[in-house]
């Protein structure tokens, strides 16, 4: 069980790096937009242009972040098992789903925290365009401001609370038969990689051999009794029972999430 630790802590250490470079991409997003909606926002004008501006705000950064956070995930084929996720497969299709959704709910948070978008969004468009700007002066605009903020703070509490109950879950309350499974799971996918690359490499051997023996051999030259002579053998190690789906599969999929990652 040894070996493992050297994968699984740069695993970890890599996916880990992506979560920051996700988190700091989080307030450099705010300022980018608060810089180009700045004038938009003040102001406030009561249209349907600016209302849309501000749900565009909203929905096209997190549905960016959304992506993003999805195409780091590492595959796994949750959606061919069976209805019934158990044990540790419904560990890892909750956590996919929580680290897939956390950027999105942390920009929403941001932006109910500025004050600004949700307050111009909800005003009922009852001040003169001289107020407009003004929204220090006007009770109505601070009680929308400070319900966004108190909203944002509330749905980043909550992110904190998940965030802790899980990791209080993964340390303290997950049994010991799930660790067993997941060093099991690793061992044998890094012996079926190496073994579906050594396949591979035999395998693309012999038909370059047999390619060879048909580029180079006129019909005038071949004798009709002559064998073709056949590429190397693969090697001993490749076990009878690796077919060429769990070649295609191996190619195909990334390394099998943790739980850890």
């Amino acid at each position: 069980m040894t070996f493992l630790m050297p994968c699984r802590e740069g695993s970890s250490l890599l996916t880990a790096m992506k979560h920051v470079v996700v988190l700091v991409l989080l307030p450099i997003a705010g300022l980018v937009v608060n810089l180009m909606t700045a004038s938009t926002v003040s102001i406030c004008l009561c249209s349907t242009n600016t209302k849309a501006v501000i749900c565009l705000c909203f929905f096209g950064p997190g549905l960016a972040f959304l992506a993003l956070a999805v195409s780091l995930q590492k595959r796994k084929k949750c959606f061919n098992t069976k209805s019934t996720l158990q044990g540790l497969e419904k560990a890892y299709f909750w956590k996919n789903i929580f680290m897939s959704i956390y950027p999105s709910l942390y920009w929403v948070a941001i932006l109910m925290l500025d004050g600004r978008y949700y307050s111009c969004y909800s005003s009922q468009c009852n001040r003169k365009p001289e107020e407009r700007g003004y929204y220090d002066h006007d009770p109505t605009i601070n009680q929308l401001s400070a319900q966004s903020q108190l909203i944002g703070f509330v749905l980043i509490l909550v992110l904190a609370l998940l965030v802790l109950l899980y990791l209080c879950c993964e340390r303290c309350c997950r049994p010991v038969a799930w660790r067993l499974e997941e060093q099991c799971e690793l061992a044998l996918h890094k012996e079926r990689e190496e073994c579906a690359g050594r396949f591979a490499l035999a395998f693309a051997k012999h038909k370059v051999a047999q390619q060879e023996v048909h580029l180079y051999e006129t019909p005038l030259q071949q004798d009709p009794n002559k064998t073709l002579i056949s590429g190397p053998a693969a090697p001993g190690g490749i076990p009878r029972s690796l077919t060429a789906k769990d070649v295609f599969d191996t190619i195909n999929h990334q390394p099998i999430n943790t739980i850890y990652s």
